[in-house]
């Protein structure tokens, strides 16, 4: 009998034992270092300075996301930082036959860092909603074919990326992540050819959360 108790008594001990650690993984699900692999669907644009007009071609591209970030949790509330390095498609190309003007923008590589901030919903399956903001750069190499002129140009981009998203966990320490959000570009008092702003930005991404 004292036996059976003791078992009794072991048993309930080691199930309020999992019972708190699963409470208190669930409670820092999204504490630490993470890393992040997806794909977003962006509008991508590159400009070119021709005769005192920023003259801009653009196209919705598929960009493939690494994102690498520390974030921490304060009982519901997450803020961290991230970083991310992007891969595409920036193939772009302005033409007007009328003025004899050929424009091709070579680009496949963008970068950002910014703050996600946000706070967690449920314990045995935590979801993350959040909203982010990013500063983004992408370089473009512009040839230019005026009538006869060969043109040569660097173009460098800085913007603005925010919006929100919402993040759960799948098997482990794996999560999925799907964003939403637009974009801030400002052309300062150059006159450009076409409006870029407008677009809406799409990201689904898997998440490896590494704690620490």
């Amino acid at each position: 009998m004292r036996t059976g108790r003791g078992l009794c008594v072991s048993a309930v001990f080691c199930l309020a034992a999992m019972a708190t650690g699963v409470e208190a993984q669930a409670v820092e699900a999204y504490d630490g270092f993470y890393f992040g692999a997806g794909a977003a669907s962006q509008n991508v644009w590159g400009g070119s300075f021709v005769d005192g007009i920023d003259v801009l071609a653009q196209d919705r591209r598929t960009v493939v996301e690494l994102t690498g970030g520390w974030r921490k949790q304060f009982g519901w509330f997450v803020a961290g930082i991230e970083v991310q390095l992007g891969f595409l498609d920036g193939q772009l190309t302005h033409t007007d036959p009328a003025d004899t003007l050929s424009i091709h923008y070579d680009g496949n590589r963008q970068s950002g860092f910014g703050l996600t901030v946000g706070g967690v919903l449920g314990t045995r399956h935590p979801t993350l909603l959040f909203a982010y903001a990013f500063e983004t750069t992408r370089n473009f190499d512009v040839v230019i074919q005026d009538g006869s002129r060969l043109l040569r140009q660097r173009d460098e981009q800085g913007f603005l990326r925010y919006g929100i998203g919402a993040e759960t966990r799948l098997v482990g320490r794996v999560g999925l992540r799907g964003t939403v959000g637009a974009y801030r570009v400002d052309f300062g008092e150059l006159t450009t050819n076409i409006d870029v702003g407008g677009e809406m930005e799409y990201t689904l991404a898997f998440v490896v959360q590494l704690g620490g």
